[in-house]
């Protein structure tokens, strides 16, 4: 599909997890976000913000990518995935339904992604999920999706959302668009 390491936008974000567990996944990033219809630039501006860019003990040991919790255990617990792959699908799937639920809106996806004064937060860090995901939104931005155009029109994704400092457009019809503001 071309998302080799030559592609500009797979360096920056190679670059952007070059420590930890993530290093060498900005693909399987990219596609996986692709494939579950995410806008890649915010798949990877949650998972480096809800790891660390890739150093947190959450995905090196459970391979929970973004911070996923597990309603087994009433959210107090983090999911543990089998693989990096199976937190990454399922994280995809979840951020997907979240940009739904909310209608893309980020103030609206960080009150169903990472609420405020949740039981589950007791250190009060969700308070900068908005900031941190905003500022990786920023630092993944203009040359992936430069980069990734032609590869979304070949992957047959018909919608994308498109996130720069918390402003999602949702394109209407099945044509695909991209919004850079």
């Amino acid at each position: 599909m071309g998302l080799g390491a030559e592609n500009p936008g797979m360096r920056k974000l190679d670059d952007l997890f070059a420590k930890g567990a993530l290093k060498g996944k900005a693909g399987a990033i990219v596609e996986t976000a692709l494939r579950n219809n995410v806008d890649p630039k915010l798949f990877a501006a949650v998972i480096a913000h809800e790891t660390g860019r890739g150093t947190s003990n959450l995905v090196k040991s459970y391979n929970n990518p973004a911070g996923i919790m597990d309603p087994k255990h009433k959210w107090m617990k983090p999911m543990v995935f089998r693989t990096l792959q199976d937190g990454l699908e399922y994280s995809a799937k979840n951020l997907r339904r979240r940009l739904d639920e909310t209608g893309g809106n980020m103030e609206g996806l960080q009150k169903a992604y990472a609420p405020l004064n949740a039981p589950n937060d007791p250190k009060g860090l969700n308070r900068n999920w908005l900031q941190g995901v905003n500022k990786f939104c920023i630092t993944a931005s203009w040359p992936i999706f430069l980069s990734f155009y032609g590869e979304i029109l070949k992957f047959g994704i018909n919608r994308l959302f498109c996130c720069v400092i918390g402003v999602f457009r949702r394109p209407k019809g099945n044509h695909l668009h991209l919004f850079f503001h």
